[in-house]
């Protein structure tokens, strides 16, 4: 449990350099080291014994008179892996885990950061310390900030969408447990090739392990398309594939494939027709996380539309988020520039 309102400290430079410097210390504290010398190294005037201090209750530095790496520091070390440090300082002080959900949303500017603080902790929160959260996240790569806007980096969202307790804009933690739905529907035959993205190839099934899974999420694609009735989230057709029985298909936001390896939930899922299930892989659509609304770059009688969705199919507004900035940014070179 968080300490609420405890102090966070930073490190001096700029904060894209304190990995490599933390690196650095726990290094020469495989030694182990003289506390006063690493202390003096983290700052002068007393800088750096609070600095140390606060490393310490991260777990980063253990020991008394002859500092070594700590727990944290010790994993951080041999992984380099910059998540091992978040879970630590959202471990032991709170409005970390707050701000990486509100910034999963939507950007916020240092004022917002500094709003958002304060209602988490319980009391006023300064530019000063709102700036050392800030900093934090800059320096483990999650946090991008130009003129006072402050926005996740490709590397945050994926913190936040691969990490179970975080729920950005407050959004229902079991909208992403598989349904447990024994619903089937003569509109929801059983999946066939074009229910799977093709930027999305289904998995081997050569174990046990592997087909249950497969099967797993067919039953789920299969569920989704029957709350929906095979109407299409994005323009609200209902597309035939013969005269009682719809089609549409299932569209996963953050792709389970590699590199994105997202989950197959509801949350990240929208039941679309296949015309529009090729645009989102296009990039050439996308939707607002937090209004809903839907932009296409060239087909008006979709642009501007809001999002269809269902009472027990709430979409999660980080993948969302990631499919907009992430899966479509990164073929934005498809979308036009008059929007």
């Amino acid at each position: 449990m968080p300490d609420e309102g405890a102090t966070v400290e930073t490190l001096a430079d700029d904060p894209t350099e304190w990995p490599a410097v933390l690196r650095s210390l726990l290094r020469r504290a495989d030694g182990p080291t003289d506390r006063e010398a690493l202390a003096d190294d983290l700052g002068a005037d007393g800088a750096g014994e609070r600095r140390l201090a606060f490393l310490e209750r991260l777990g980063v530095f253990a020991g008394d008179d002859g500092l070594r790496p700590g727990p944290v520091g010790r994993e951080y070390l041999d992984t380099h892996d910059e998540a091992v440090l978040y879970e630590a300082l959202a471990a032991i002080t709170d409005g970390f885990d707050a701000t990486m959900e509100a910034l999963a949303v939507r950007p916020l500017t240092d004022v917002e950061v500094a709003d958002l603080l304060s209602a988490t902790l319980g009391s006023d929160v300064d530019a000063v310390t709102a700036d050392r959260y800030r900093a934090w996240l800059r320096a483990l790569g999650y946090l991008a900030r130009d003129d006072g806007v402050n926005e996740l980096t490709r590397k945050g969202r994926r913190l936040v969408v691969t990490t179970d307790r975080l729920a950005p804009g407050g959004a229902d933690r079991d909208a992403a447990a598989e349904p447990e739905s024994d619903i089937e529907s003569d509109s929801a035959p059983d999946p066939d090739p074009e229910s799977r993205s093709t930027a999305d190839p289904p998995a081997e099934t050569d174990s046990p392990a592997a087909g249950h899974a497969d099967a797993d999420r067919e039953a789920l694609e299969r569920d989704l398309r029957a709350r929906h009735d095979d109407v299409c989230m994005l323009c609200g057709d209902r597309r035939q594939r013969g005269p009682e029985a719809g089609h549409a298909v299932v569209h996963y936001l953050m792709p389970p494939a590699p590199p994105h390896d997202g989950p197959v939930t509801p949350a990240n899922a929208l039941v679309v027709c296949p015309n529009h299930r090729a645009d989102l892989e296009h990039g050439t659509v996308t939707v607002d996380p937090r209004l809903l609304t839907v932009d296409h770059t060239y087909e008006p009688s979709v642009d501007g539309r809001r999002l269809l969705t269902a009472d027990d199919h709430e979409v999660g507004p980080q993948y969302l988020a990631y499919h907009d900035d992430v899966v479509a940014g990164s073929r934005g070179s498809t979308r036009s520039s008059d929007g």
